[in-house]
């Protein structure tokens, strides 16, 4: 999956290890999901969430193509 599709967590997670985006505690923050036992680490704020709290996450988008490409 590559682009800003949101997935709820609820049905499915994302890879162990991989830079996402997810949405917790009423914020979007990038970081990735250790495991499904111990959370996902917000990069933004240097903080770890439960899987619990986070409802949503997709994948980082594709950076911008340079002029004339």
């Amino acid at each position: 999956m590559q682009g800003t599709e949101w997935v709820k967590v609820s049905e499915q997670s994302p890879k162990r290890g991989e830079f996402i985006l997810f949405y917790a505690s009423g914020e979007t923050h990038v970081g990735w999901l250790l495991a499904e036992d111990c959370g996902f680490y917000s990069i933004k704020i240097s903080k770890w969430f439960d899987y619990t709290d986070v409802s949503y996450w997709c994948d980082l988008p594709l950076p911008p193509m340079p002029e004339g490409e």
